[in-house]
């Protein structure tokens, strides 16, 4: 099972247009695990978890950025000259 981190922008601090539109534009890594596994308490197990992504499998995450998901949102702009906020760089 994939489930990607996505942006809540209604979450925002500080929901300028800059913010909403140029600098805050992804959401960020993904939680990964088998359907049909589970730890020794119970827990799912995570193939891939936490912020910045941490791996147990040899799976290549070179740009766990997010631009797009389920949840219904607003548009962005990229590759503009406003640098995009990009966890864990700022």
């Amino acid at each position: 099972m994939l489930s990607p981190r996505e942006l809540d922008i209604h979450e925002m601090q500080n929901p300028t247009w800059i913010n909403m539109r140029l600098e805050f534009t992804h959401g960020y890594g993904v939680v990964m695990n088998p359907v049909n596994e589970v730890t020794g308490t119970g827990q799912p197990r995570l193939w891939i978890r936490d912020i910045p992504p941490i791996r147990e499998i040899p799976l290549a995450l070179d740009r766990p950025q997010i631009y797009y998901g389920e949840k219904p949102s607003s548009y962005v702009f990229v590759g503009t000259t406003v640098r995009e906020f990009d966890y864990p760089m700022g």
